[in-house]
């Protein structure tokens, strides 16, 4: 499928395009202020268990993944050693602490708000809103990419994980129940969830099981470039776009007003050469 991504014309992630890269971004980077900041409650823990029939449960799901995590490290993209730490200082200790609950709640919700995201869409490199909002006015440009549909909501190796955002009209909220329970669900609803008033943008995420600050990271295997389009306003880097494209054997195009629409449309100025 194909899927485009807009940006703003800047050293640093054109330089990222002839890598075969991508400028990630944790979350607290983003435009939605509500983006990975969900609401959490624990009340219904307590209208399903005991404070110790719930930690029971918890201890006989986790019991065994320090060991598990030792054969398997891709997984720890869910857990690290430091949450499970956590998780153990509770479980473990004489009775029940609200307190070193919300320690271990915390540090599972810190690790997954670090992630590293980037952002594409499901629709047109002709879109004039989403050339206003990410493309700098119309004056960067606008990247067309292949992506393997296997690759669609599969954890495939740990690491990478693309999916589309799933709008609401009202956020949802978790239990942290369903934190430790039931981990891997837990975290891809959170990350994936956005409010109704951006379903326009018809969002898929690209997410990169690591912490850490913003930067370039390679695109895993199966999502690769096919095509640069310049923005209607790109005018002195159009150029430099154009020679890139030729440079890594991609399509290149100029957005262009429509002659009798108010639209944009897209004009193919160099065959593909790969």
């Amino acid at each position: 499928m194909k899927l485009y991504r807009f940006e703003k014309f800047d050293a640093k992630r054109v330089d990222s395009l002839r890598r075969g890269s991508v400028w990630m971004s944790t979350p607290d980077q983003f435009n939605d202020p509500f983006d990975c900041k969900l609401k959490t409650y624990t009340e219904s823990m307590m209208a399903v268990f005991t404070t110790d029939s719930y930690r029971e449960a918890v201890k006989g799901l986790y019991k065994n993944a320090s060991d598990y995590l030792n054969d398997r490290p891709s997984l720890t993209w869910v857990y690290n050693k430091k949450i499970l730490d956590r998780i153990f200082k509770w479980m473990d200790a004489e009775q029940y602490d609200s307190f070193l609950y919300k320690d271990a709640v915390n540090e599972i919700l810190d690790h997954i708000r670090n992630f590293r995201m980037t952002c594409f869409i499901d629709g047109s490199p002709n879109d004039t809103v989403m050339w206003s909002h990410y493309a700098a006015n119309h004056s960067g440009l606008c990247v067309e990419y292949e992506v393997d549909e296997k690759l669609i909501d599969t954890d495939s190796d740990g690491t990478f994980y693309i999916s589309p955002v799933v709008y609401s009209s009202r956020l949802p909220e978790f239990d942290t129940m369903e934190m430790l329970l039931t981990p891997s669900e837990f975290a891809m609803r959170y990350l994936l969830s956005k409010g109704i008033n951006w379903a326009y943008e018809r969002e898929y995420r690209l997410i990169n099981f690591t912490e850490g600050s913003s930067q370039e990271v390679s695109l895993p295997a199966g999502i690769h470039p096919t095509a640069v389009y310049a923005g209607l306003r790109a005018n002195k880097n159009t150029h430099e776009l154009e020679c890139i494209a030729s440079e890594l054997g991609l399509d290149f195009y100029r957005i262009e007003r429509h002659q009798y629409l108010s639209e944009l449309k897209a004009v193919k100025a160099t065959p593909n050469t790969r």
